[in-house]
């Protein structure tokens, strides 16, 4: 017998939230559904993207939702409030995964082309801090270390791929030297 069952029409995607008290439904449609877990009652209905949801996560302190689609956006949701904090456009084609860091600061988003194949977002600024080129196609299975040093990503055509996550200093000294490039110009 089940714990809980909510029927709902096509569903893409699932989540459950860390404390496993909330889950999240994506639907071919765009939207997304919050539900209460396991008494399958409606919180909120999300329906801002343009095509199929592709993938969901709780932020670490399930505070935050981040929803991925076929609209090649990333969108994320304050869950007290039931809005919308930001719409993150960066990716050409559709995007088919997403992880939080486990400080909930950078939400990192895989897409559909080895030229830009993941893409690294400032969450308090809304904005993307670097993209990542790759082998392959189709980059769904996001995963940060549990230190926070190393993203990993995998693709449908069986490639996996593994980086050294900037810091912030290491970021910050990256943005500097582009600045003091720029003013040489």
């Amino acid at each position: 017998m089940p714990l809980a069952e909510i029927k709902a029409p096509r569903i893409s995607f699932v989540e459950l939230s860390p404390d496993e008290r909330r889950l999240a439904l994506g639907y071919w449609s765009g939207a997304v559904n919050l539900w209460t877990f396991p008494s399958g009652l409606l919180e909120a209905t999300f329906t801002n993207h343009n095509g199929a949801v592709h993938g969901l996560r709780f932020s670490p302190n399930g505070r935050m939702l981040a929803s991925v689609s076929g609209d090649g956006s990333a969108k994320t949701w304050d869950l007290r409030s039931r809005r919308e904090l930001a719409t993150l456009r960066g990716h050409s084609r559709s995007v088919w995964g997403e992880v939080f860091s486990s400080d909930g600061r950078r939400l990192v988003t895989g897409g559909v082309s080895a030229k830009e194949a993941v893409k690294l977002w400032d969450l308090p600024t809304h904005r993307e801090l670097l993209t990542l080129p790759a082998e392959g196609q189709f980059f769904f299975d996001l995963s940060f270390s549990p230190d926070g040093n190393t993203l990993v990503a995998t693709s449908f055509d069986g490639n996996a791929h593994f980086w050294h996550a900037p810091s912030w200093g290491e970021i910050e000294a990256a943005e500097a030297k582009e600045k003091d490039k720029a003013r040489a110009r």
